[in-house]
């Protein structure tokens, strides 16, 4: 078992728990100040496997036998002991009598636990999370006014709390701005409510950030909050393929896409295949939308193993099973979204891991980004850039400017993301080697380094705030950066490249429209409307940039995503596996998805 604070992660072992990641409030538990411990030490006086574990955002608490221990933060009073002393660095009983605790949920900043049927709560009390009318917070437990009767089972986000009773009614507390805690007319709820709708059918309960779900004792799930409102919405029936069967250790997550999770299982819809493939500079990676594999060389920890051993076969990323949407690879760092959320690990030597620091770490860290919500991921060879909400956020090497961000003094290493200002909304962006190019109300605009006119101006410049690409009355939907040059397609789907020997803007023959496409810096690819491959080289020779359609019994022709590294393009097939290719177009790397390590 693994669980997740804002920046630390710990895990279950058989001779206690493990912890790593940002220690700042000493929330890993090992009796020592410090910031960022990137090797995984053991809580002190934990001696043996919880039955229970759970983080907030810098506190951590478990369950052994019955008593329950907490350490970590202590700002608002979460860990229970009866004092506001700033944090604990080493675990501490709640001052409170908690008989036979049996189940424990840290939010934010606040505790719940359910003991002997009740359910007591401590910390934060800013949305009522505490089930008490004023705002104040408690140092220690106290009893939540729920009405009379045994409870079975807790849950909560990060300011909200929910119960199921014996006899099967559901109750939520605190934040209800995105409609968590089941009611339609209180951005946050002071005390306990009866869930009406779901009847007295309640059987158990878990719960996300901003999303509860219930299981009703029929089988059914229904859930409330984020992308739900707080109207129970069902999302799957007794006679769903992938049945949850809740227990006492049952623990649920719901992806960013609404598919729920629970104990690793995908409840509906789920087939297990490789959803995306990169290739970077001396290593690959790959994941099945729950976690990251990856390969070759891992002299700066980019594996995110935990270690520096080099593999020839995919090797798991340290980090709790998740959904991932998306994965970048730098020269020798990497990133993923992963749970709506930036991690990167490898070299940080220009803060390419946006952690705020320069320290490199062999683990996932949390790259520390001021947005909601992230639309895309992008890695160069030392720097890494997202979109957000049609902006654009950019971090790590800035020596020739391919941040974008002008910071005086001009500094080489930007080790906080910062926002790029472009001239319009942006709609997609790319990263070469060490230049940086976006699409911005259909005009192309990059920065970075420009020894070979890639950013559209004359060699040998550096230009460290976006530029407009001239490109007439053309307009565009995608590009992508290579070393020194680039593609683009246009709103009718044609791709015209610029820099490298190409010079200035010039049309590729591809004879059909392309919807996406990729650059590496000896050819380029793209696919057609029918996911079909088409590949051209970038010489100067015109027979060399005619695209060529890469036979479908190569690399099947259910292709669904599409990716470039240094010397090859690779495709992904869900249930074939990622296929890379070289400029002769011949198989260079095929990965299966029975060739993941699946031992977590």
């Amino acid at each position: 078992m693994i669980v997740a604070g804002n920046n630390h992660f710990c895990a279950v072992v058989p001779e206690g728990i493990k912890c790593w990641g940002d220690n700042k409030f000493g929330q890993l538990g090992n009796g020592k100040p410090g910031s960022m411990i990137q090797s995984a030490v053991y809580v002190q006086g934990i001696i043996k496997s919880p039955s229970h574990i759970t983080a907030g955002a810098n506190h951590t608490c478990s369950i052994t036998q019955g008593i329950l221990q907490c350490w970590g933060d202590n700002k608002y009073g979460q860990l229970g002991i009866g004092s506001d002393v700033p944090f604990s660095m080493a675990p501490v009983v709640p001052k409170a009598y908690l008989p036979s605790v049996k189940q424990v949920v840290a939010g934010d900043s606040h505790t719940c636990v359910l003991a002997k049927g009740r359910v007591w709560c401590w910390g934060d009390n800013s949305m009522s999370q505490l089930g008490l009318a004023a705002h104040t917070g408690s140092t220690k437990p106290v009893p939540i006014p729920l009405p009379s009767g045994d409870y079975v089972a807790i849950a909560g986000g990060a300011k909200h709390v929910c119960a199921v009773s014996k006899d099967a009614e559901a109750y939520c507390w605190g934040d209800n701005s995105l409609g968590q805690a089941g009611q339609a007319d209180s951005s946050h709820v002071i005390y306990p409510q009866r869930i009406e709708s779901l009847n007295g059918k309640a059987k158990t309960v878990f719960a996300s950030q901003s999303q509860t779900c219930f299981v009703a004792v029929d089988g059914d799930t229904f859930c409330i909050g984020k992308g739900f409102g707080s109207n129970p919405v069902r999302i799957a029936d007794k006679n769903s393929k992938n049945k949850i069967i809740p227990d006492k250790n049952t623990k649920c997550s719901l992806r960013a896409d609404g598919e729920m999770i629970c104990n690793n299982v995908v409840v509906e819809g789920y087939k297990k295949g490789i959803y995306s493939g990169h290739v970077g500079f001396l290593h690959s990676c790959a994941t099945d939308h729950h976690s990251v594999y990856c390969w070759g060389t891992n002299n700066h920890g980019q594996f995110g193993t935990g270690n520096f051993m080099n593999s020839e076969k995919p090797a798991i990323t340290e980090f709790p099973r998740s959904h991932v949407q998306s994965i970048s690879l730098g020269q020798n760092h990497t990133c993923a979204i992963m749970n709506s959320e930036v991690y990167c690990w490898g070299r940080n030597l220009f803060g390419q891991l946006g952690s705020g620091n320069l320290m490199d770490s062999e683990l996932p860290v949390k790259t520390v980004l001021p947005v909601e919500s992230i639309d895309t991921l992008v890695s160069g060879a030392y720097h890494s850039c997202i979109l957000s909400g049609g902006k654009a956020w950019c971090w790590g090497s800035n020596l020739y400017g391919q941040t974008g961000l002008d910071v005086s003094p001009r500094k080489p290493r930007v080790a906080n993301p910062g926002m790029v200002v472009l001239p319009g909304k942006a709609s997609f962006i790319s990263t070469g080697y060490m230049h940086t190019c976006a699409v911005a109300d259909g005009e192309i605009y990059c920065w970075g380094l420009s020894y070979d006119g890639q950013c559209g101006i004359p060699a040998g410049m550096r230009v460290r705030q976006p530029r407009k690409v001239p490109a007439g009355h053309l307009k565009f939907t995608a590009v992508s950066a290579s070393s020194n040059y680039n593609c683009a397609i246009s709103t009718q789907g044609a791709v015209y490249c610029w820099g490298g020997d190409y010079g200035n803007l010039q049309e590729v023959k591809t004879g059909v429209p392309l919807k996406s496409i990729v650059t590496t810096p000896v050819f380029a690819c793209g696919l057609d409307a029918s996911n079909h491959l088409l590949c051209w080289g970038t010489s100067k020779e015109s027979s060399a940039r005619s695209a060529q359609t890469i036979p479908s019994e190569r690399i099947g022709d259910d292709i669904i995503s599409l990716s470039a590294g240094i010397t090859e393009v690779c495709v992904t097939n869900k249930q074939r596996g990622m296929i890379c290719i070289d400029k002769n177009y011949s198989i260079t790397v095929h990965i299966k998805p029975e060739d993941l390590d699946q031992k977590n």
